[in-house]
């Protein structure tokens, strides 16, 4: 593609660990790649990801709209299980970060891999723990698997997933067993219920509208983030041109650009452009997304 075909740009990876090992190469050729990948060490630091930027939210922001609703619950004693891999280790980390000082305790950190098929034996540690919420940070398939083993053994203890479980994929996979369960969330899965006086809904409507019409399947998460990557290079080239260079320039100084999943405001040490309001709380209530706040 960068080579042979000359394309300005580049939309991928679709996950950070599929993104991370095309890094070094779009810096070294010098092209910009907008990833479908959520970790901050994807655009961070800046002086060394300068051809590098993405639309899922930052780990650090979905994080702290996770705190945020937990603590609003009360929710302190944590159990937190994540996929063995960059994305899980990301969570993890900022997660760890994150609650230094605050009054969560974390009575067990449980790792899983990401085609692991039976969660069971982690989710009977986590059992023992006594947990007021377990944190699942994975994407499909292992984000389903999780809801079903742990309907499975009859848990009732509160769980709620990252953003990457965003996606009709995850919902699909899980088969209902997802009844109940919390996920930290893209706007556009709940377009219709957004605030009329949010500058995301008429935006997301439309999006999920035409999506749904022409592929006559539910627009998920992870879809519109990857329709936010194109809207961004789209907007930048209408300044750029035809420049890879000028491109990269004018991505990096988008203002208050309305997309699917939230405003992006980039700059050159913000390389994602949202923020933690860019996230929503859902919860699956027979079958239906339903947004809480």
């Amino acid at each position: 593609l960068v080579e042979e075909d000359q394309v300005l740009a580049v939309i991928g990876g679709g996950t950070t660990p599929t993104t991370m090992p095309i890094v070094p190469y779009a810096n070294e050729q010098q092209v910009p790649v907008v990833s479908i990948g959520s970790a901050n060490t994807i655009i961070e630091p800046p002086q060394e990801r300068r051809w590098i930027f993405k639309t899922p939210s930052n780990t650090r922001d979905i994080v702290t709209r996770m705190l945020r609703f937990l603590e609003g619950r009360g929710w302190t004693r944590v159990a937190f299980m994540s996929v063995n891999n960059a994305y899980g280790d990301a969570g993890r980390a900022e997660f760890e970060a994150a609650i230094a000082g605050r009054p969560f305790q974390v009575v067990a950190w449980e790792k899983f891999g990401a085609t692991d098929t039976d969660m069971k034996p982690v989710l009977t540690r986590i059992r023992g723990q006594n947990p007021q919420v377990i944190v699942v940070w994975a994407i499909p398939p292992a984000a389903s698997i999780v809801d079903k083993n742990y309907q499975e053994l009859g848990l009732t203890i509160p769980l709620i997933h990252d953003h990457g479980a965003s996606s009709y994929v995850y919902h699909e996979l899980s088969g209902g067993a997802n009844e109940g369960m919390y996920v930290v969330s893209v706007k556009s899965m709940v377009a219709a219920q957004l605030p009329d006086g949010d500058p995301v809904k008429p935006i997301a409507q439309a999006y999920v509208r035409d999506y749904e019409a022409k592929y006559n399947k539910q627009a998920g998460g992870v879809d519109a983030m990857t329709y936010d990557a194109l809207l961004l290079i789209s907007r930048a080239l209408e300044r750029s041109g035809p420049d890879r260079a000028k491109l990269r320039d004018a991505l990096e100084g988008l203002q208050n650009v309305a997309g699917t999943t939230g405003v992006f405001t980039l700059s050159p040490s913000d390389h994602n452009g949202l923020s933690d309001k860019d996230l929503v709380i859902v919860q699956i209530r027979d079958g239906k997304w339903v947004l809480l706040e």
